[in-house]
């Protein structure tokens, strides 16, 4: 499953040094003083025992990942790489993480009057639901999102909540917006039956867009995940996607991706709906996950944004919230969501970023700045 992926265009790869010292060391800072992000927190102690997660307004911008130094602590058992004096150090891969992609509701008619060439209302358009954050997502070497959704025509509900279907025109859209694997593994994938979600499975090989969570099968005992390999500039990357899956299965799958790949990212669907922090569960499961060889965790499903803590020098992210999605837009919390941005090499991670998005009215996120509406209302309570 070894795609080797070729260095992308400028656009694609358009990040500056400069750029990242100011978003990383000082613009995360002012966002977090305005409550935009859930929680961030330091790295864990020279035990290897997990950091305390800090809610937002205790954080300063020290808090992000910065210089070698800093990225990893010390005693953990990964230090800074050494290269050889004659040797450049290595580059790191940029990944781009998103949470929920619901492409159902009025987003899914939306995209069958584009596909169709049909007039559209206001605000939708050729790169609807992504207009306002394909720049960035393109900028990532690769990009990475949960899809909340069956795109595809065939099978009858078989689910006891909403069914979420898509268009099969979406994952054409995907492509469009720079997402280069999406994970399927969640409670909506089988909204459909198995009908369905083979045929979405096949309709995304046939597109090339690349599948995590193959392995969960509703109602049925989960398949052995394997890894999906990405290369990018000579390091390889693998990915694993999780839902409902138990510990000693995680750690079996993860061990074995390790073996195959320089750097393992688990995405993972979990925790409780709506619920701000991360659970007991959560937090175990990420720690399996770090312990059998994954280097990056990152959680979606709860409609809300949860925290981040460093675990043995490894970035764990609980939970994205809402990236595309309608229905749940009456609460500014369930607007709320963030593009994971992280630099990593195979030796360390460089440094991370919450990047905040915000649901618009027709479901399509669209990037924070402090100035915004992505602040509640005068009077308005957040539960």
């Amino acid at each position: 499953m070894l795609r080797r992926v070729m260095p992308r265009s400028p656009l694609r790869r358009h990040r500056r040094a400069s750029s990242w010292s100011l978003l990383v060391f000082g613009g995360l800072s002012a966002l977090l003083s305005t409550g935009a992000l859930a929680g961030c927190a330091a790295p864990a102690r020279d035990s290897g025992a997990p950091a305390a997660v800090v809610s937002a307004s205790a954080v300063t911008a020290s808090s992000a990942v910065g210089p070698a130094s800093a990225a990893v602590p010390s005693g953990s058992g990964v230090g800074p790489a050494v290269p050889a004096h004659d040797s450049p150090p290595p580059t790191p891969v940029h990944l781009s993480f998103v949470g929920d992609i619901a492409l159902n509701y009025s987003i899914a008619t939306d995209l069958e009057k584009i596909a169709a060439g049909e007039p559209t209302p206001a605000g939708v358009d050729a790169g609807f639901p992504f207009g306002g954050v394909a720049e960035r997502l393109r900028a990532a070497d690769l990009a990475i999102g949960n899809l909340e959704c069956v795109l595809s025509t065939k099978g009858d509900v078989d689910t006891w909540h909403k069914p979420f279907r898509g268009p099969v025109s979406g994952i054409d859209t995907i492509l469009g917006a720079g997402i280069d694997l999406v994970s399927v593994a969640n409670n909506h994938s089988w909204d459909f039956g198995e009908q369905g979600f083979s045929d979405m499975l096949r309709r995304l090989d046939e597109k090339k867009l690349d599948v995590l969570g193959r392995g969960y099968r509703q109602k049925l005992p989960h398949l052995p995940e394997r890894a999906v390999v990405r290369e990018v500039r000579g390091t390889r990357v693998g990915f694993l996607g999780f839902y409902l899956e138990e510990d000693s299965s995680i750690a079996r799958d993860v061990a074995a991706a390790r073996k195959e790949a320089d750097l393992v990212v688990v995405y993972f669907h979990w925790g409780k709906e709506k619920q701000s922090d991360a659970t007991p569960e959560q937090r175990r499961q990420a720690r399996v996950a770090i312990d059998a060889g994954a280097d990056v965790v990152v959680g979606s499903h709860v409609h809300v944004l949860q925290p981040t803590e460093m675990y043995k020098g490894k970035l764990v992210a609980y939970g994205l919230g809402n990236f595309v999605f309608m229905g749940m837009n009456t609460e500014e919390r369930f607007r709320r969501g963030a593009i994971l941005e992280v630099e990593i090499t195979r030796d360390r991670l460089v440094s991370f970023e919450m990047v905040p998005t915000r649901v618009d009215d027709r479901g399509a996120p669209r990037i924070v700045v402090p100035e915004s509406s992505y602040l509640p209302g005068k009077g308005e309570k957040e539960k």
